[in-house]
């Protein structure tokens, strides 16, 4: 069955800027955009509550602990209850923070200079130096992925948890996914998939790409697993949704347009497609 649109948020409840993070959890979306608001939404995108989370931008959000954690370009790092939203400022820093990423209990947050912030309960208790200013970070263990618009790096913490060494760097650009033992990133260019293997042991090695899998850059990803296999969505400038299979090979599987840019992806329940973009659109996609 072909992707359709099946709603979309109202014009008088919608973020004012584009959206830039989505993510679907306990039957409820949460967004935030670059009006620096965070908003949260039932699983028909109909408002239920927002925050003024940030005087600008909010350049990432992430779910960990039953709480919602936010970064922005006004260097701070925020907390807030999954219902009401009621804040606390947990580091307020002089660098713009990009990416928040939770994972086994501890928040990593990614800054414009290449440091990674470590928290556990709220309070910092590492801070660890990568190569490049972080545009995405993701942590899977004692794992981090991080990239901009040049490379993937994938490092490894030590037990300690004090120190860090780069494993492999990949030449490729944000955003990121890890979905199965499969990582998926995208060129330089930012039309091309790349998929690699998403094992130590095997170096990371390449796997699979599509060439110009896009005609404009790529902004979003979301990866998934069902009974049916291993899947990936894409979308970017070129206002198209495009849903791939990840096998031996990567088919295209299905693709929708939509009226804006894409700049958000997450899966819903029983694989429904929330999209986010340009002037804070976002809409409910399913099969």
């Amino acid at each position: 069955m072909p992707l359709t649109i099946k709603s979309r948020v109202n014009d008088n409840d919608r973020h004012e800027y584009d959206i830039t993070c989505l993510i679907f959890h306990n039957n409820k979306l949460y967004s935030s955009s670059d009006d620096g608001k965070i908003k949260i939404w039932n699983k028909n995108i109909e408002l239920l509550n927002q925050v003024q989370a940030h005087p600008c931008s909010v350049y990432s959000i992430t779910i960990g602990n039953d709480n919602v954690y936010s970064c922005s370009n006004d260097g701070t790092v925020k907390v807030y209850t999954l219902e009401g939203l009621t804040e606390t400022i947990i580091s307020q820093e002089a660098n713009e923070m990009y990416k928040v990423n939770f994972n086994e209990g501890k928040l990593y947050v990614g800054d414009d200079s290449g440091l990674v912030r470590i928290f556990f309960n709220n309070k910092l208790v590492g801070i660890l130096e990568v190569m490049h200013p972080i545009t995405d970070l993701l942590a899977l263990g004692n794992l981090i992925y991080t990239a901009r618009d040049l490379y993937v790096l994938i490092s490894e913490i030590h037990p300690e948890g004090k120190r860090m060494s780069t494993l492999k760097a990949i030449e490729g650009r944000a955003p990121i996914c890890v979905v199965g033992d499969k990582l998926c990133f995208f060129s330089r260019t930012g039309k091309d998939i790349f998929v690699h293997r998403n094992l130590k042991v095997n170096d990371f090695e390449k796997i699979g790409e599509v060439k110009d899998a896009h005609e404009l850059i790529i902004n979003a990803v979301c990866g998934f697993k069902n009974d049916d296999g291993e899947f990936l969505y894409t979308g970017g400038w070129d206002k198209t949704l495009k849903k791939w299979k990840l096998g031996s090979t990567i088919d295209l599987v299905d693709k929708c347009s939509i009226d804006f840019p894409i700049t958000a992806i997450t899966v819903g329940n029983n694989d429904d497609v929330y999209v986010g973009g340009g002037d804070g659109n976002i809409v409910n996609i399913s099969l």
